[in-house]
């Protein structure tokens, strides 16, 4: 029963771990959201640059797993090329090391008592009006359960020396050589793969050599495994996407496993390297023994940091210039099939790793709605002015992007739905309730579209035309329509602080204008017998249906004014 009690306080511990890890990241990602994503797009103009991107940001993020996830989504969106992706993911890989240093230093230095009062510090910024205020206070207060929690988790681990029978059972797996050094390699791609944090995992390590769990050799050999398995999480997020960033976190997966493989040729040779390497900076050798004594388990912990930061450091040195090669060799093993005519382009329906920043994958996506319903409009004109070829082929068309629309307007909201759900900002809450209005007219403007190809079809199997006097004004009326769909467009795809309705509702009163001056002398002609029914009927439906694509228009425009 004691040890189902041990066994219970170390999955708590590290639940409280990964808890503050989780606030202190998401905090970070609400203050530098926007200033992360510029960087990231900015600084891969060459791989050194993509490196120090990946360096840089993993460190501020404090979550290589966030930075490869988002990484693939620009892969998907065509924002970064393969290049690109694989120098910030190498960089990612150097970035995630900052983590078991911080933790190294709360082995030297008791820092949970400080942790605890920057918690109470902070915790009343948790109901400020401000997002800036609400942001930090959750940084730091993330920042400080962390901490209680790697305290609670070395508070948690039994005393190895205690317990004779789980020395016993370690011995198993710790007194066969090489095979142990495999093993343990598997059960660090195992562990994190569970815990779906490279950070947890490093310091649930550090912790077992710090309470004499395991030697540095098994240790470092779990770290090895624990490279492997953080890539998991980009897979995942890949496994909906297109080619490319599956290209991109197949990669992560290759380099990792790459590193793995050439660190196993050297490994008692690298380890005696890091032996040296910390006696030249701490005047120390690390002794590896079963049962480490107290004096040398700190040691311990130390070189497994210094492992750790050594190991991805020449991984990248020593792959770097094979960058090129490695783009050829993930389009040979993944070629592009055929493709799909619309799917979404910016962001994948099952993941959404980074509620924050994934804000604007899904106000690019609402952008390239807008684009496909401008290509229906132009459509629909050119179905009754122009002489088509082949105005079935057309039809088809506007009917298949009809259905584009629907899959657009329900991956889309279940996205931004997805994205409400978490813990975001007020601003960003905001955002997400002003594209699910966006999206919702934009689909309805799609339904429109797809009602007038009906109507225009039944006209044509009758060999119907509207009155050549009304084509003209009919054909300007459409024209404004398109003219302000086309300005809708502007608005989405510009920054909100420049979106003026006033044009927006100039137009919309000329259409309406319009349209009340056709109906009107429309019915004039009927009342004189000039027209029939059926062709009525069609022309009249155009007329109106055109006047409420306007209308989805307009509340398309004041949606995006309210992201302001």
């Amino acid at each position: 029963m004691s040890y189902i009690f041990d066994l219970l306080q170390i999955v708590g511990s590290i639940g409280v771990f990964l808890y503050g890890m989780k606030i202190m990241s998401e905090g970070l990602q609400k203050a530098a959201g926007g200033n992360l994503r510029r960087v990231l797009k900015s600084m891969t103009t060459n791989r050194l640059s993509g490196i120090f991107t990946g360096l840089l940001t993993t460190m501020t993020v404090q979550s290589s797993s966030a930075i490869t996830v988002m990484v693939v989504s620009f892969v998907n969106a065509g924002l970064l090329t393969l290049a690109g992706a694989i120098g910030i993911i190498m960089g990612a890989n150097i970035g995630t090391t900052i983590t078991a240093w911080i933790t190294l230093f709360s082995f030297k230095v008791s820092i949970k008592p400080l942790a605890i009062v920057l918690i109470g510090l902070f915790f009343p910024f948790l109901f400020s009006s401000k997002d800036k205020w609400r942001n930090i206070a959750e940084f730091v207060m993330g920042f400080g359960i962390l901490f209680v929690g790697l305290e609670l988790l070395k508070d948690g681990f039994p005393n190895i020396g205690e317990n004779p029978e789980m020395l016993a059972f370690l011995n198993n797996f710790t007194d066969s050589g090489f095979l142990s050094v495999l093993t343990f390699v598997g059960v660090g791609a195992l562990v994190t793969i569970v815990l779906q944090s490279s950070s947890a995992f490093i310091t649930f390590t550090m912790v077992m050599v710090a309470e004499g769990w395991i030697g540095f050799n098994l240790a470092a050999a779990m770290v090895l495994g624990g490279n492997i398995g953080t890539t998991i999480t980009a897979n995942i997020a890949a496994m909906v996407c297109n080619v490319h960033a599956r290209r991109a976190a197949r990669f992560h997966l290759l380099f990792n496993l790459i590193g793995v493989a050439w660190m196993l040729l050297i490994f008692p040779f690298f380890l005696g390297g890091i032996d040296t390497l910390h006696f030249y900076l701490f005047g120390e050798k690390i002794v590896n023994v079963t049962i480490p004594t107290p004096e040398n388990l700190i040691n311990a912990t130390t070189g497994i940091t210094l492992f750790h930061t050594a190991f991805n450091i020449c991984n990248v040195l020593i792959l770097v210039g094979f960058v090129p090669l490695f783009e050829r060799l993930m389009v040979y093993l993944m070629p592009e099939k055929g493709k799909t005519t619309y799917s979404l382009k910016y962001i994948n329906s099952g993941y959404v790793p980074i509620s924050e920043l994934a804000i604007n994958e899904a106000l690019m996506e609402v952008q390239e709605f807008g684009k496909l319903i401008e290509k229906m409009s132009g459509n629909i004109q050119s179905l009754l002015f122009q002489k088509v070829k082949r105005p079935k082929r057309l039809m088809q068309k506007l009917k298949e992007r009809e259905e584009a629309t629907d899959l657009l307007q329900e991956k889309i909201s279940d996205f931004l739905a997805q994205i409400g759900a978490s813990d975001i900002s007020n601003k960003a809450s905001l955002r997400v309730r002003a594209m699910l209005k966006v999206v919702n007219d934009l689909e309805r403007i799609g339904d429109i579209f797809y009602q007038m190809t009906l109507q225009l079809e039944s006209m044509n199997k009758r060999d119907l035309e509207f009155p050549e006097e009304f084509r003209f004004k009919i054909k300007g009326l459409l024209e404004l329509v398109h003219a302000a769909i086309r300005q809708m467009n502007v608005n989405i795809s510009s920054s909100f602080e420049e979106v003026s309705l006033k044009n927006v509702y100039d137009r919309e009163e000329q259409i309406n204008q319009l349209r009340d001056e056709l109906v009107a002398a429309y019915y004039k002609r009927v009342e004189k017998a000039k027209y029939g029914i059926r062709e009525s009927i069609a022309f009249l439906n155009c007329v109106n249906d055109a006047e409420k694509v306007g209308d989805h228009v307009v509340n398309v425009n004041e949606a995006i004014a309210g992201l302001k």
